[in-house]
């Protein structure tokens, strides 16, 4: 698949392989005509969009609010891209060492779902202490070399 991103593209190969267990998405989605048609696309191939919200600037909003474990029969949970997600990537007031991301992760843990997180190798300034934060409450992480450089405060030659 090669639209709407990979939160999309790996519930649509899930659905082709016929898994047997719930696929939904959950969060934001944008208010054009990819949205509508990821939308629509979604409902023909019964994947769940309960949680699914049709908003502009989906990755600038996207925050904790949005995620409800509580109801789901889901096995896993994939968040991406990490140092992308500019609600989510903040930190906690209350806690400087914890991201928005991070305490989601937990709570999808929490709610025996397996956690799986993608970074982007695009420039942030905490991109490290962003990814430190939510590594503990990672199962699997999706990472190349830049990305691992840029997690372990590496420079990577190209």
């Amino acid at each position: 698949m090669t639209n709407g991103g990979a939160p999309y593209n790996i519930v649509k190969n899930l659905r082709t392989m016929n898994v047997d267990f719930a696929l939904l998405l959950i969060g934001l989605i944008g208010n054009d005509f990819n949205g509508k048609w990821i939308i629509d696309d979604c409902i023909k191939s019964n994947i769940d969009i309960n949680q699914l919200e049709i908003t502009s600037c989906t990755n600038g909003l996207l925050d904790e609010k949005y995620f409800n474990f509580s109801e789901t029969n889901a096995k896993l949970f994939y968040l991406g891209p990490l140092t992308q997600l500019n609600r989510l990537d903040t930190f906690n007031n209350n806690d400087n060492k914890r991201t928005n991301a991070s305490k989601v992760l937990e709570n999808t843990l929490l709610h025996g779902l397996e956690t799986i997180v993608d970074f982007s190798s695009g420039k942030n300034i905490d991109y490290s202490h962003i990814a430190k934060s939510s590594l503990p409450f990672i199962d699997h992480l999706i990472i190349n070399e830049t990305e691992a450089g840029l997690i372990f405060t590496k420079k990577h030659n190209k």
